[in-house]
């Protein structure tokens, strides 16, 4: 909700967001490669 309200003030219709794998949160002893990282993996 809170990149919905920050894009509606944004002026345009078409909006980019870029979400940097630096930001994804793995669990004890989990780990992803860049190509197979999910949204699962920002859901906290």
């Amino acid at each position: 909700m809170d990149i919905e309200k920050v894009l509606s003030y944004v002026p345009g219709k078409h909006h980019k967001l870029n979400l940097h794998a630096s930001y994804a949160i793995f669990e004890e002893g989990e780990w992803a490669d860049r190509n197979k990282i999910e949204p699962k993996h920002f859901a906290k």
